[in-house]
């Protein structure tokens, strides 16, 4: 698991308040293109790769399309000052073999993607195919069967099956391609090889396929433009991805529930621990959501489901659930 917090700080400038107050009564696609996705530094810090993550600003694209899961970034506060760059930084060699798959949308700024690219090689993360990264057609990486071909070629053999499997971005797509994937034999492929996919967002569409028709995990965790080409990115995300890739007896552990939240199940904040046992599932709510009556819904008998979303009005949450 994959546990992400966000903390907005109380030291923005008045440029920043007064860009937020300008966006007021816009709706959110015109209120996260008034405030712009800005660039600066950031760190992805480990117990064995500290500042492996981190580089120089990248310019702003208001013209992007914007999706959910750009609007964590779209609201962080520009931080570039005081971060490394990546050639005053201690880059380790890339030993992670990385196969990166583009479901969704493309991604909209060049810059970004490099400088994600950038991070994660110096993190230890060797990406054989980089290039995905500028595939596009119409708001999609790419075709219907191009962005199939990055998981059904896998499931053919056609292309040996990575250690990472990461999603590029979320958005919207990935339910368009699930009837062209085999999933039955990708998921037993994965569990030979011991691959992992990683992602969020519009990737649960992807994620429950797999469980639901191939019988096999994945990871909820950061993706390569969503996480790792932000201005910050989120140190606890990427370090808890990072640990969840290289320990392979991890535990988390709650050891006060004040720490997360207040209101957490009496199960967590009970002084008497309780243990429950069960296959974690879940994902993106709205994917979830449409996802109910196909094929591709996990059915989990005493299952233990997790949900995400952003963005979304309580009316909607509350017709999703």
């Amino acid at each position: 698991m994959v546990f992400k917090s966000q903390l907005l700080t109380d030291d923005r400038n008045n440029n920043e308040h007064t860009a937020i107050e300008a966006a007021a009564g816009l709706n959110r696609r015109q209120f996260l293109r008034r405030v712009g996705l800005s660039a600066g530094a950031g760190l992805l810090i480990t117990q064995n790769m500290t500042q492996s993550l981190a580089s120089d600003a990248i310019e702003k694209n208001h013209s992007m399309q914007l999706t959910k899961d750009d609007l964590p970034t779209a609201l962080l506060d520009e931080r570039s000052s005081s971060q490394p760059s990546l050639t005053q930084t201690r880059c380790i060699t890339p030993t992670i073999e990385t196969r990166l798959f583009a479901s969704s949308n493309v991604g909209g700024s060049d810059d970004r993607n490099q400088l994600a690219l950038e991070r994660m090689a110096c993190a230890g993360f060797n990406v054989n195919n980089p290039t995905i990264t500028n595939r596009q057609y119409l708001r999609f990486a790419g075709t219907d069967s191009q962005r199939a071909s990055d998981l059904q070629n896998l499931a053919t053999g056609a292309i040996a099956a990575p250690k990472l499997l990461l999603g590029v971005r979320g958005g919207y797509g990935a339910m368009r391609i699930l009837p062209m994937i085999d999933w039955l034999t990708l998921g037993r492929i994965m569990q030979e090889r011991g691959t992992i996919l990683a992602g969020f967002s519009d990737v649960t569409a992807i994620q429950c396929a797999l469980l639901a028709e191939g019988d096999m995990s994945s990871l909820a965790a950061p993706m390569l433009y969503s996480e790792f080409g932000k201005t910050v990115p989120d140190q606890v995300s990427c370090r808890q991805f990072v640990e969840a890739l290289t320990n392979p007896n991890l535990v988390i552990d709650i050891s006060d529930a004040s720490l997360t939240s207040p209101n957490l199940p009496s199960i967590l904040t009970s002084a008497e621990p309780k243990a429950i046992t069960g296959t974690i599932w879940g994902g993106n709510l709205s994917v979830v959501s449409a996802l109910a009556g196909s094929e591709y819904l996990p059915r989990m008998d005493g299952g233990i489901v997790f949900l995400e979303d952003v963005g979304e009005q309580p009316y909607r949450i509350e017709r999703m659930l």
